[in-house]
């Protein structure tokens, strides 16, 4: 039994994928190169490179302890509400990084140093040292 002309099976290839593109095309042909622009990603990148200098401090495996100034969901970069946990803990990974002051090492995660210094203050910890943009690294057992 013959299925069909190979003309007829190409012509169906042609229609199937027409119909998958568009729906899109006007939003790419108004605005060319936007929709590479800006991704979602863009804000989690930018979060990672916050803690490039940090993870050089930070041992390859373990557990570390993350404190930070305000609410784990909120919007970050892009507008979109984010984990800001769950970010450190993809930026930061193979280590554990668990929401609690708990660990020797833990992780501050501020919009400003100013902030930072309050939670610091009112978590009783330390600051082993400071990196740029707000983040530091902490111990417990401050003043």
């Amino acid at each position: 039994m013959k299925s069909g002309s190979p003309l007829r099976i190409q012509a169906g290839f042609v229609l199937v994928f027409l119909l998958v593109l568009l729906p899109g095309l006007p939003q790419v042909v108004s605005k060319p190169g936007e929709w590479m622009r800006a991704t979602p990603q863009d804000a989690i990148v930018a979060r990672d490179r916050r803690f490039t200098e940090l993870r050089q401090a930070l041992p390859k495996h373990g557990t570390v302890g993350y404190v930070t100034d305000g609410p784990l969901d909120r919007p970050i970069g892009d507008g979109r509400v984010h984990s800001v946990l769950m970010i450190a803990q993809y930026c930061l990974a193979p280590l554990i990084v668990v929401n609690s002051t708990e660990p020797e090492m833990i992780v501050g995660d501020f919009s400003s140093a100013e902030s930072g210094a309050q939670v610091i203050s009112a978590q009783h910890l330390a600051v082993t040292r400071w990196f740029e943009d707000g983040v530091c690294l902490l111990r417990k057992g401050g003043k």
